[in-house]
């Protein structure tokens, strides 16, 4: 199973770079653009590989990249560490969104194929339940049993 993980994560990080390597110029124009916006609520800035992931939403030069791909099932648990242990693109900050920033990934367009399924937040209800957004229902704020799997997209903040 380890293998295959790495293996998915192998061949998406040379997608990306691929994807990146050749819109440079255009990414460094649209990120510096993106951190002269001033607004109160987040922009939405998606479609743009940048910083290792696509925009997700932008206020005042800080926001939230997601990556373009799931990295599977897995339980709560395992779902954190994963996360945490990914390096793709050269960064390694990336991590389990929180149930908000779920809800932000249902609703922005163009970051990437979503299952129509169930994904985890980092955000837990107690000891055995965290929270999850079912991507097919719409459905916010789900509790979900930490031992189940469910979809995996890692984010990073900018």
């Amino acid at each position: 199973m380890k293998n295959k993980m790495n293996i998915v994560l192998l061949i998406s990080g040379c997608l990306l770079t691929l994807l990146s390597c050749s819109n440079k110029s255009d990414e460094n124009k649209s990120l510096e653009g993106a951190a002269q916006k001033t607004t109160t609520e987040p922009t939405e800035i998606v479609s743009k590989l940048i910083q290792g992931g696509l925009v997700v939403y932008e206020k005042d030069g800080h926001g939230l990249i997601a990556a373009t791909t799931d990295l599977g099932k897995f339980e709560w648990t395992n779902a954190l560490k994963v996360c945490d242990e990914l390096v793709l693109n050269g960064f390694s900050d990336w991590r389990l969104p929180t149930k908000e920033e779920l809800n932000t990934l249902l609703k922005s367009h163009g970051v990437g194929e979503f299952a129509s399924s169930s994904y985890w937040s980092s955000s837990e209800y107690n000891n055995y339940y965290a929270w999850r957004q079912n991507f097919d229902a719409g459905r916010v704020d789900r509790r979900g049993n930490k031992s189940k799997k469910n979809y995996v997209r890692a984010v990073r903040s900018f």
